[in-house]
């Protein structure tokens, strides 16, 4: 991820979220995708924003997981939480 990013959290599958700690994109937090290679992509602009985007799943996406064909879900930084 690099030493300006500081992981913040990870997933089931091993992916993790950093947040960048210098720079000009010093506090936005990315998404690394462990199968992507670590490809970074931009989740939130600061942490606060990426806080508000945490939701619990709805029982579709529930009942996705559990069946075994679960999709990614895409989150829109500039959409608010409903």
């Amino acid at each position: 991820m690099g030493d300006d990013v500081l992981a913040i959290a990870c997933d089931s599958s091993g992916d993790l979220y950093g947040i960048v700690t210098k720079g000009e994109q010093r506090g936005r937090v990315y998404f690394y995708d462990y199968y992507a290679e670590w490809e970074p992509y931009f989740v939130a602009s600061d942490f606060d924003a990426f806080l508000q985007q945490l939701r619990p799943l709805t029982p579709e996406e529930l009942a996705l997981i559990e069946a075994g064909a679960a999709t990614a879900v895409v989150v829109d930084p500039d959409k608010p939480v409903e």
